[in-house]
């Protein structure tokens, strides 16, 4: 749920602090839940963790929008993947 995936950011983002990191990195992947997945709630759960545009989501990454890291040229936007729901994940 968004709270949820909030409350997991927000305790990455005062790890990042403590690690002297420049960004977070997830695995999460766009659509790969229905209800908690959809890019408006990816990026909503980012602002209302108050850690500034630093997630990094490499396996959607080209689906959302970019992020510091990538503005700042720590990352680069083509190595990252356009992966969105469970149908576009290679089989197991």
């Amino acid at each position: 749920c968004l709270a949820c995936r909030c409350g997991m950011i927000t305790r990455a983002g005062e790890l990042m602090e403590e690690l002297n990191a420049d960004f977070i990195v997830t695995g999460e992947v766009v659509n790969q839940s229905s209800h908690s997945q959809s890019i408006d709630k990816l990026v909503a759960a980012t602002r209302l963790s108050n850690i500034g545009d630093l997630v990094l989501r490499p396996l959607s990454a080209r689906l959302l929008p970019k992020t510091e890291p990538e503005r700042m040229g720590l990352i680069d936007r083509e190595l990252m993947h356009n992966i969105s729901g469970r149908s576009s994940l290679p089989p197991a």
